[in-house]
């Protein structure tokens, strides 16, 4: 079967939502590059965020979205598990669950790869179904990205499976997708993500999986966040130095910079959910 996708203005919104958060300078790409390599190669480790320009835009989009207006930016401080503080932007979007939340976060993706060069994300999830899921949703949506995006290459893997990791540490100009269960993370003293490498990489002086990740310095993409609200897991999305973190939800339990909502009344109001009524019998057999 093959499925066909149309932008829906909805997923736009939410979209552009993120990707204004960087515009006016707030993300800056490093200038000393090696001709031929695109910037964001070998990861965003000389990327740099300003952080002044960064509060401005959130400000702005705030503004027009549906959410408190926010004027600061909230950082994430942890110190993560490989013994290293960590400080990041978190940024947060609410989606009524059934409204596409997976194909927002990897459009995404791919318009921040176009504009502004990035190229190493993390999509972390918290169970192996989630995990399957999105691996589908890049399987049935390739065609269509590749159609929409037409300048920007991109690839996909699952860490512990085939070469994902390998594929997502090696320098390419070509968008890498690391899908990650955190459970892969979050129990160092026996995950061999955090096991040294027996052969020292070509390009890089062998460090363990979790120290790779960390030196690309990705985008993480946190699908369901509320389910990585304990320390151990803060600490272990902390471990993958994140440039940025961005949060997509139904029910956020810790809404860093909320700056997109569509919640249940807005996706029933525009035909993408169906509210249903809570019917209770009583012993007559009616409802009330």
């Amino acid at each position: 079967m093959k499925f066909r996708f149309d932008d829906q203005p909805h997923q736009s919104a939410a979209v552009s939502a993120v990707v204004d958060l960087f515009r006016e300078g707030a993300i800056r790409r490093p200038q000393d590059v090696l001709i031929g390599q695109a910037p964001g190669a070998d990861g965003h480790s000389d990327f740099t965020l300003d952080r002044k320009v960064l509060e401005e835009n959130l400000a702005a989009v705030t503004r027009r979205e549906n959410v408190t207006e926010q004027g600061g930016l909230e950082l994430m401080k942890e110190t993560d598990l490989l013994a290293n503080n960590r400080e990041f932007p978190n940024f947060s979007v609410e989606m009524e669950t059934g409204t596409g939340k997976t194909y927002v976060y990897i459009s995404t993706a791919l318009r921040l790869a176009e504009l502004y060069g990035l190229r190493k994300f993390v999509i972390l999830v918290h169970s192996v179904a989630i995990r399957a899921g999105v691996v589908k949703t890049f399987e049935q949506t390739e065609e269509h990205f590749r159609a929409k995006y037409p300048s920007v290459e991109f690839n996909w893997g699952v860490l512990g499976e085939n070469s994902g990791l390998s594929d997502f540490s090696q320098p390419s100009s070509t968008v890498q997708f690391l899908v990650a269960g955190v459970q892969a993370l979050d129990k160092p003293e026996t995950n061999t993500l955090y096991a040294s490498a027996e052969q020292p990489k070509l390009w890089g002086v062998g460090e363990t999986g979790a120290e790779e990740i960390a030196e690309a310095r990705p985008v993480v993409i946190i699908d369901e966040p509320q389910n990585m609200a304990t320390d151990l897991r803060r600490q272990a999305i902390a471990t993958l130095n994140p440039l940025v973190a961005l949060r997509y939800s139904a029910t956020h339990k810790e809404p860093f910079n909320l700056i997109h909502r569509l919640g249940p009344k807005q996706a029933a109001d525009a035909g993408l959910v169906v509210m249903f009524r809570h019917v209770v019998p009583t012993r007559f057999g009616e409802s009330c």
